[in-house]
């Protein structure tokens, strides 16, 4: 019974990504498997689907841009014409405060690296003094177009600070930030990029990003980071993965006092929905998939970013209302 349930869920707990792109890729043939991310035109397709997730109870949703052209230095990244600002001023000129937009702040769907800074291709090292510049101006694009709040992915050292001062000083002062503090070097990001970087001329979608994201085995320094980010004015912190880093969201929540995110990744995702093809069992996938948000609750997240269907948005929603 609801009325004994120790941990609750509410639709409005889940943040929904949404990979956005150009008019120019409308006919750009996507793998959309089970696993990766919603997708939607910049253009025409946006506001449909923000309708949608609206009616089914969503008040977040987290954008991230596919650019019509990479180039070396992922400038694309901040061009106020690109896929996430023309999203952002669409959304909020129809639903305005009804829906917050959350925007990532990364370079790595832009370069042709696919690195989350700005690199040398010769030798694949990050400058992430440069990359921090770069970072100013995407997110002041962002909040431009009228993004409630930002979040930079790339773990470049002090992006956080670089950020807010960058905001501030362009009278961007109440957009917020939510920071990708602990973003570790996970294996469980393949879906998610197979589709993000299936223009990317490199085939090889494993890039080894373990010179700036964090190690799977040092809780120590997932904890550093966090606490870091929240001393340079981060309003929300984030852990990625998820699932099997519980311990860690567990830990973190007992120390912080502010909000807690987490992002159920498209590898973790595609897992549940593999195990639901080999069954053929829609209902149970649906079950798994809420077990699966009420232990990320029950460990102690306050927010959920996770890939979802429609499908099982409504039945949450009907499960829940």
């Amino acid at each position: 019974m609801k009325f004994f349930s120790k941990v609750s869920l509410t639709v409005s707990d889940l943040i929904i990504p949404i990979l956005v792109y150009p008019r120019s890729l409308k006919h750009f043939i996507f793998d959309t498997q089970k696993g990766g991310p919603i997708l939607a035109s910049s253009d025409d397709g946006i506001c449909s689907l923000v309708f949608d997730l609206i009616n089914n109870g969503i008040t977040d949703i987290l954008l991230f841009g596919l650019p019509c052209k990479r180039d070396e230095g992922g400038t694309a990244a901040a061009d106020k014409s690109g896929a996430v600002q023309v999203a952002t001023r669409k959304i909020k000129r129809d639903f305005g405060s009804t829906v917050n937009v959350i925007t990532d702040v990364c370079v790595c769907q832009y370069n042709f690296s696919g690195h989350c800074g700005i690199s040398d291709n010769s030798n694949g090292n990050v400058d992430n003094f440069k990359s921090l510049a770069l970072l100013e101006k995407i997110a002041t694009s962002h909040a431009d177009s009228g993004a409630d709040c930002v979040a930079p992915s790339s773990m470049m050292d002090g992006q956080v600070d670089s950020i807010r001062q960058a905001l501030d000083s362009y009278g961007f002062g109440a957009v917020k930030i939510m920071s990708y503090s602990a973003k570790h070097a996970s294996s469980l990001y393949g879906p998610f990029r197979s589709v993000a970087f299936a223009r990317n001329n490199s085939q090889d979608l494993a890039f080894d990003k373990s010179a700036y994201q964090l190690p799977y085995s040092n809780r120590r320094e997932a904890i550093r980071e966090i606490e870091h980010d929240i001393s340079e004015g981060a309003n929300m912190v984030m852990i990625k993965p998820t699932l099997w880093y519980l311990d860690l969201v567990y830990e973190v929540k007992k120390m912080i006092d502010v909000p807690l995110v987490v992002q159920v990744v498209s590898g973790e995702y595609l897992m549940l929905w593999k195990g639901e093809r080999v069954r053929g069992d829609n209902l149970g996938i649906f079950n798994e998939l809420f077990e699966t948000l009420i232990s990320v609750k029950r460990a102690g997240s306050d927010r959920v970013i996770t890939y979802i269907t429609m499908d099982f948005l409504k039945h949450l929603a009907k499960s829940l209302s």
